[in-house]
């Protein structure tokens, strides 16, 4: 006799199905992240691009003096914005649109990216948002840095600032 019985077949199937469905939440997750980065890097040149407008002004730009006006990320994930800026300080958000509003890292959203400058200080959030890596800037007188790592565990939002360079 040759072949397969019907019960070798739809245990084979049902095999393949599981790992189907694993493999394909691996993969959406992994895209989530990568858009993620993108979201985080874009905030981060608008964070520069704040910081250049602010040499040259007496208060911290919007959008438009800054960003050019433009609302959304390159990819389209992102719906960017400039809710608060003053002399001392801004706040930029980045907030998921196109499925990135799923995103999410262990329980913690990631739906909406916040960077907040204040007094010099910078805070971002959520606090892990699934970049390994540290970012370095220079502040008036002081370093910040911010972490971007499911890894790094402290209290959020996970700021070091100091008065000396951390190179």
């Amino acid at each position: 006799m040759h072949g397969f019985t019907l019960l070798e077949l739809m245990v084979a199937l049902t095999i393949i199905g599981i790992i189907t469905v694993v493999a394909i939440e691996s993969w959406r997750s992994s895209v989530l992240k990568g858009e993620r980065a993108i979201g985080v890097g874009t905030l981060i040149d608008m964070q520069l691009q704040e910081e250049k407008w602010r040499a040259s002004n007496i208060t911290y730009g919007t959008l438009a003096q800054v960003w050019g006006g433009v609302t959304t990320s390159d990819d389209g994930y992102y719906l960017l914005a400039i809710p608060a800026n003053s002399a001392t300080g801004y706040t930029l958000t980045a907030t998921g649109q196109n499925g990135q509003q799923n995103d999410a890292e262990g329980a913690t959203s990631c739906a909406t990216l916040t960077i907040t400058v204040a007094a010099g200080l910078i805070r971002e959030h959520p606090p892990h948002v699934g970049i390994n890596h540290y970012s370095y800037f220079r502040s008036r007188t002081h370093f910040v840095a911010i972490c971007f790592s499911p890894r790094i565990t402290g209290v959020p939002p996970c700021n070091v600032s100091g008065s000396t360079s951390p190179f």
